[in-house]
């Protein structure tokens, strides 16, 4: 981003206008059913609930606020922030904070590149899904960084490289058929690439497909990462590797289908039967290995194994496992 001319800058801020209309035209996701995947994803993460109960929480690009609102319940965070700049995500978000009466949720209008807090302040933050969309993914995980307080938990979720293949292919193409118009794009995404919808609603629970579609090929740009680009993220923000979801260690995959807590997470396979085959059977495998221990740090995944398993997320998990998540600890 410094580095840029004046006129590519313009472009930049134009293209992340153009997101944050997008989805307060179109709020997203408006249908999700946190706690099903909740108990799960921070198991294998390595995130222990003391790391967010009685904590303060910040969600970076909270959307319509289903995590904030989980952690304020469920998690039973003292105090659980969400900021995001789409005043039509803000909107649902507080509605389900009235309809709740959540009162240690808030909700706040700002921007993910220029937190407006002070150094050190939150116990635990996490991003998923949302730097993708900034221009500088980097720098908006330092951001976060830099708001978390030592010793406190930090996790990113963004598109990864290797699964989100087949949907990049999609966009470039409807980019091509039309570049400056997001509804054409939609329109045009829904009449030739329907499969993902399909599956996404089965997923979601009877989405309006035209959510996701917008959520997919609406939006003017996104940025993929792989797994190592993630990690150095993290060693040069002075965060220790926590753990990965889905896993980036073959042997944690038998840990992560020992727990009990995939039972509930199951659920959100439907709509991609091969996966939810492959996990059940891994589900049975492990079993035999079932260990009570809590894993709060995971070993670092060397290269060969991040490759395997990049590689695996494509050929099993398809668009399931388009996003992954990174979590870690500030030094």
């Amino acid at each position: 981003m410094g580095n840029m001319t004046k006129k590519e800058s313009t472009a930049e801020e134009n293209k992340n206008i153009q997101v944050v209309e997008m989805y307060s035209k179109h709020p997203w996701p408006v249908n999700r059913r946190t706690a099903e995947e909740m108990g799960w994803r921070l198991r294998v993460l390595g995130i222990h609930p003391s790391e967010y109960q009685g904590q303060r929480v910040l969600e970076c690009g909270c959307g319509t606020g289903n995590y904030v609102i989980w952690y304020a319940i469920e998690g039973q965070a003292a105090e659980a922030v969400g900021i995001d700049l789409s005043d039509g995500s803000l909107a649902v978000a507080n509605r389900l904070k009235e309809e709740g009466k959540v009162e240690n949720a808030t909700f706040r209008k700002m921007n993910v590149m220029d937190l407006q807090f002070p150094d050190n302040y939150f116990d635990y933050t996490y991003s998923y899904g949302v730097f993708m969309y900034t221009g500088d993914s980097e720098g908006a995980f330092r951001e976060m960084v830099r708001v978390t307080k030592p010793g406190g938990t930090v996790t990113v979720s963004v598109y990864n490289a290797f699964g989100r293949w087949p949907i990049t292919i999609r966009q470039k193409i409807l980019k091509k058929l039309a570049p400056n118009d997001p509804d054409k794009r939609v329109a045009l995404g829904l009449k030739y690439f329907p499969g993902p919808y399909k599956k996404q609603d089965k997923r979601y629970y009877g989405l309006v497909t035209e959510q996701l579609a917008y959520d997919t090929f609406g939006v003017p740009y996104e940025d993929v990462f792989t797994a190592s680009q993630v990690l150095g993220w993290l060693k040069r923000a002075g965060v220790q590797y926590k753990g990965s979801f889905a896993p980036l260690r073959i042997s944690d995959y038998f840990y992560a289908f020992s727990l009990d807590e995939y039972k509930e997470f199951r659920s959100t396979f439907t709509g991609y039967p091969a996966t939810q085959k492959i996990s059940d059977l891994l589900y049975k495998i492990s079993r035999g290995k079932k260990s009570s221990e809590w894993i709060t740090e995971f070993k670092y995944p060397g290269p060969l194994s991040r490759l395997f398993c990049q590689m695996m997320w494509l050929l099993i998990g398809g668009s399931r496992f388009s996003c992954f998540t990174i979590s870690g600890v500030k030094q």
